[in-house]
């Protein structure tokens, strides 16, 4: 078994690389954001996929969505409030603001951001007192492919590469 000392560092280099993650999945998309219908279903299809992959019991579901979907609108608020601010910053360039006003800015995006990162170590905490080492781990795993398949599905969609659509493959599979 590993010293204790070797596990947390471990579990502090995973959570260091998924605010780092998240913090890149965050970022706008040139496009315009879906329908609150289809983020409602890609929301379903994870739910789905999750209890799947990781052979959630009902009582683990009781407790984990609830708790996903606070992460999420935590999340929102905060990715909402980036935007405003990085909106107000473009402004303030464009505009020649002084150095102050920028940097106040500057500020509050580097503290919204920080404050993602404390919402995930947050969730991550509370996800240990709901899932088992290895559906913690899998967890981990789940939402680093998830979201790389999003991305792979959107950017095939806007390249107007339609195959999965035209020939009715699965994505997922």
């Amino acid at each position: 078994m590993k010293p204790r000392g070797q596990i947390i560092g471990i579990i502090l280099g995973v959570f260091t690389m998924l605010c780092i993650i998240g913090i890149a999945f965050a970022q706008d998309m040139p496009f315009a954001q879906p329908s609150p219908e289809i983020m409602e279903r890609i929301e379903t299809l994870k739910m789905w996929k999750l209890t799947e992959a990781l052979d959630l019991s009902y009582e683990q579901t009781a407790k984990l969505f609830p708790l996903l979907k606070e992460t999420r609108q935590r999340q929102d608020s905060l990715m909402q409030q980036q935007k405003w601010l990085i909106e107000e910053l473009i402004d303030a360039t464009e505009n020649d603001a002084d150095t102050t006003e920028m940097l106040g800015i500057i500020d509050q995006i580097v503290l919204t951001r920080t404050n993602e990162c404390q919402i995930q170590q947050e969730f991550y905490s509370e996800l240990r007192n709901i899932l088992s080492t290895r559906q913690q781990a899998e967890y981990i795993l789940f939402e680093i492919n998830f979201r790389k398949k999003m991305m792979e599905l959107i950017r095939e969609f806007h390249r107007g590469n339609q195959k999965l659509y035209r020939h009715k493959q699965n994505p997922w599979d």
